[in-house]
C-alpha cells in the first residue's frame, strides 16, 4: 500500500498518521514476506510479532487522535465514525491475538490491509468533505 495525496483528508495531523499507518502495515507485510521466503527463522517470527504489536498500537493511537480532531471541528458523524473505529479495533485485536502470531498474520493479512485502506479511503473521506465545507481543508 502506498500513500498518495488522493488519500489526504486535508488535516495535516491525520494525514501524517495515515502515512504512519500505511508504513506500519507495510512493515507487517514485509516481515511476513521475509518469513514466507524462509528468511530469518526465529528472527523473522520476532519481526512479525513486533510489527503486529506496532501496527495495532499505531491504529489504536490513531483512532483516539482522529476522534478528538473530529470533535474539535464539530464533525456531525463522529459517533458513527467512532463505532467504525471500535469495530476495526476489536477485529484487529482479536485477529492479531492468535498464537502463533505469524499464523494469525498469515490468515488475516488481507483483512488487515483492507482495514487500513478502507478506513482511510472510505471512512475518512467524509471528514475531508466536512473540512472543505467549513473552509479548512489543507489549512489545519
Amino acid at each position: 500500500m502506498e500513500w498518495t495525496e488522493e488519500l489526504s483528508v486535508g488535516h495535516g495531523g491525520i494525514d501524517e498518521q495515515h502515512r504512519q499507518l500505511i508504513a506500519s502495515v507495510n512493515a507487517l507485510n514485509a516481515a511476513f514476506t521475509d518469513l514466507a521466503a524462509g528468511d530469518g527463522g526465529d528472527l523473522a517470527l520476532a519481526r512479525i510479532s513486533a510489527a503486529a504489536a506496532a501496527f495495532l498500537a499505531s491504529f489504536q493511537s490513531h483512532t483516539a487522535y482522529e476522534e478528538l480532531i473530529m470533535h474539535q471541528f464539530f464533525y456531525a458523524h463522529v459517533e458513527r465514525h467512532a463505532v467504525h473505529h471500535a469495530t476495526y479495533l476489536e477485529a484487529l485485536t482479536t485477529l492479531l491475538a492468535g498464537e502463533p502470531v505469524a499464523a494469525a498474520v498469515r490468515v488475516n493479512l488481507p483483512f488487515i490491509n483492507s482495514a487500513v485502506f478502507d478506513h482511510i479511503e472510505r471512512d475518512d473521506r467524509d471528514f475531508g468533505a466536512h473540512l472543505r465545507s467549513i473552509g479548512l481543508y489543507g489549512r489545519v
